[in-house]
């Protein structure tokens, strides 16, 4: 009956601890990215319908956990980028940008370059916040911006994302796109004739 105690006891102890590790690395496991991307692509269509100012664009929060640090101990570079990914689908759905839109138009928005300026690090066990917004635009490109704050409201980090729309391999100039989506955007303030744009 000891042996028996002690076996069990033994059991509960290592389930524990793989529950634990699961835990704690469930942001680098298998398909958390694609889950965590649907669950934000449900969340944004079927509760999160108030109107935004696209140049003031989304906020979003998230937690630096175990799964996402480097050998440093603060979050991995790559795990921005991420969850830049995240903010940008919310920003398109908010804006205009929706599965019907995108379908009956035979649209696809392609990544043609970012770039991210680091200022602070991002704590393990910390939230941080994400603010996502439309930074400007040319004939072609639609730049978006990242900026990234700490708990204390620190700037962390900052970068710039160029998107273009793409019906199959038509670029579609972003101002024929807003006007598809009825947004209405002050152009004096957000055109520019540049192809790049960087901190």
């Amino acid at each position: 009956k000891n042996i028996s105690c002690w076996t069990m006891d033994l059991f509960t102890i290592i389930f524990c601890v793989i529950i634990f590790i699961f835990i704690i690395n469930i942001q680098s496991m298998p398909f958390y990215f694609h889950f965590k991307m649907l669950f934000e692509i449900l969340k944004t269509h079927f509760l999160d319908k108030s109107p935004i100012d696209p140049t003031k664009g989304v906020n979003q929060t998230f937690f630096c956990g175990f799964g996402e640090l480097d050998m440093y101990i603060h979050m991995n570079n790559s795990v921005y980028h991420k969850n830049a990914d995240y903010g940008r689908f919310k920003l398109f759905m908010k804006i205009g940008f929706t599965a019907n839109i995108m379908k009956k138009n035979n649209w696809k928005i392609h990544n043609g370059g970012q770039n991210l300026t680091f200022k602070k690090s991002i704590l393990p066990l910390r939230f941080y916040n994400l603010n996502t917004r439309i930074h400007s635009y040319s004939d072609k490109w639609i730049f978006v911006e990242h900026q990234f704050y700490n708990s204390k409201k620190e700037l962390c980090a900052i970068g710039i994302v160029k998107l273009v729309v793409k019906e199959k391999r038509k670029t579609i100039p972003p101002v024929e796109a807003f006007k598809i989506i009825n947004l209405d955007l002050n152009h004096d303030d957000l055109y520019t004739e540049s192809h790049e744009i960087t901190y």
